[in-house]
């Protein structure tokens, strides 16, 4: 194993262990349907989720769900449940049936081991680029905890494995040029981001003319992957709907209205929905990952020196942005338990390569780099640490007003916290498991009044934890990132002195 690699490993299991420790325990709609056919396949062998959703939740009326012929069925992308149902299986057996363990596990695997990975193979090609060790560590580290994909890496939603199936996609037709296996893999895994999020469609058309431009008939391995992908959800389809075309989205049984205008709503841009999701406080992409405003210092040098690359990018970025703008209908396009644009991150880490411009190693550029990621990352962790509470705590106001009081309650959203909140919902709703949504059942409709807000001390009982223990956990992690900072930026450095 070279000193790179090495180096990638090292960096992806710090981001794995840094992401495990905040990896949610419950589950809420999006994930919930996720997970329900993980288990299914797993338990019951069958796409069918209804015997799922009654084990879960007591009942079958999810949200997310999708309905034909009297069978009630996933409305994701059918990927995540693949992936996921081996993990269901082992941990569901090996525990003898803990489901909460088994989410947690399904959840790392579809969402925080996604996430790592990007760090191994974002520090791959930003070395690629000729960027320096510590340097490229850096930028790598940023990318996955100084983002939107740090909040993401802990939810069972399709964003952070549809991010990281693209990113690496890109990365592996970048640092293995003109690799047979590796422009087959790139195939592979870019067809199979449409099966973890259709609107992923989108980037392929961009990854098929940046490949036969790069490596022209060697081209037809990638087309060859991607088409293998497709027989997947082309099958899948079939099987539950009847036609390779007919994704679940046409088969909802809630919400449908917003849907009926193309896929997910989608219709023509919208200038206002575009700015709200570049720059507003509840959506903006720049607002809550503020380390992306350095792509328009380093950008241009990255242009002309990694043009084909550059045009790539930003030709795949421009596009998924007027998609997201152009999605009206749809009432959650921008936003849904988390801060920023969700339904943008797949483009945050093909946005994060332009810091990967000539200047961004200069001795001025680092400093800068190093004060914004750092501000990025502490806004990201903090949004971390609240990323579980139910609406209305996941506005803005709510958010930065009291959230502070908020993780004085119980430290933050880590797994211990996580796990004496889980363990006091069941033992008084025995019998159902809507997880942590069950704890805030008893609380006053009032509280979804802004005006009374300031009677947040009624959940001064729902949310109290042993305190010091789980802030212990919080500022702990706090403090390894730092210490792995500085590590990253001062200890080659010094190695070389004494050399």
């Amino acid at each position: 194993m070279n000193n790179v690699t090495k180096k990638g490993l090292q960096l992806a299991i710090i981001v794995f262990l840094i992401g495990a420790l905040y990896t949610h325990l419950s589950l809420t709609a999006n994930d919930l349907s996720r997970y329900a056919l993980a288990r299914s396949l797993a338990l019951e062998g069958t796409a069918e989720i209804s015997s799922s959703l009654v084990a879960l939740t007591g009942n079958t009326q999810s949200i997310d769900r999708a309905e034909f012929n009297g069978r009630i069925y996933s409305d994701k992308g059918p990927l995540g449940g693949f992936l996921g149902a081996p993990f269901v299986f082992l941990t569901y057996h090996i525990s003898g049936g803990n489901e909460t363990l088994s989410i947690y596990c399904t959840s790392i695997a579809l969402a925080t081991l996604p996430v790592s990975l990007m760090g191994f193979f974002g520090y791959l090609l930003f070395r690629k680029y000729n960027i320096k060790s510590s340097h490229a560590a850096v930028l790598a580290f940023f990318l996955c905890m100084g983002t939107n994909l740090s909040i993401w890496s802990t939810m069972m939603f399709s964003h952070a494995l549809t991010a990281a199936l693209v990113f690496i996609s890109f990365a592996l037709l970048k640092i293995k040029e003109h690799d047979t296996i590796s422009l087959f893999v790139a195939g592979l895994l870019s067809g199979l981001s449409v099966s973890s999020d259709y609107i992923a469609a989108l980037f392929l058309p961009p990854i098929f003319f940046y490949c036969f431009y790069q490596t022209r008939l060697h081209s037809a391995w990638l087309v060859f992957g991607a088409l293998i992908a497709g027989l997947f959800p082309a099958i899948y389809h079939t099987v539950l709907f009847g036609n390779p075309l007919s994704l679940p989205y046409e088969h909802l049984a809630v919400l449908q209205n917003q849907h009926d205008a193309g896929l997910m709503g989608a219709t023509i841009p919208s200038p206002s929905i575009l700015i709200r999701n570049l720059f507003s406080f509840n959506h903006g992409l720049f607002f809550y990952n503020p380390v992306l405003l350095l792509a328009f210092i380093s950008g241009w040098s990255f242009y002309k020196k990694h043009k084909a690359d550059a045009i790539f990018l930003g030709v795949s970025i421009t596009i998924f942005l007027l998609f997201d703008s152009a999605l009206k209908q749809h009432y959650a396009h921008a936003y849904g338990n988390t801060w920023g644009p969700r339904y943008l991150v797949p483009i945050i880490a093909l946005m994060f390569i332009f810091l990967a411009g000539k200047g961004s190693s200069s001795k001025w550029m680092s400093v800068i780099l190093i004060s914004v990621g750092s501000v990025s990352t502490a806004l990201n962790y903090y949004l971390v640490n609240l990323a579980f509470l139910p609406p209305p705590f996941t506005e803005f106001n709510a958010a930065f007003t009291h959230g502070p009081g908020l993780l004085g309650m119980y430290g933050g959203a880590n797994i211990y916290s996580q796990s004496v909140l889980l363990n006091r919902a069941l033992s008084d709703y025995r019998g159902e498991f809507t997880a942590l949504d069950v704890l805030f059942r008893d609380v006053p409709e009032i509280i979804d009044s802004p005006d009374q807000w300031p009677l947040i001390g009624y959940l001064n009982d729902i949310l109290s934890v042993p305190l010091i223990p789980s802030m212990a956990i919080s500022i702990g992690i706090l403090g390894a990132a730092a210490f792995l900072l500085y590590y990253l930026l001062v200890r080659p450095d010094i190695k070389r002195k004494s050399t």
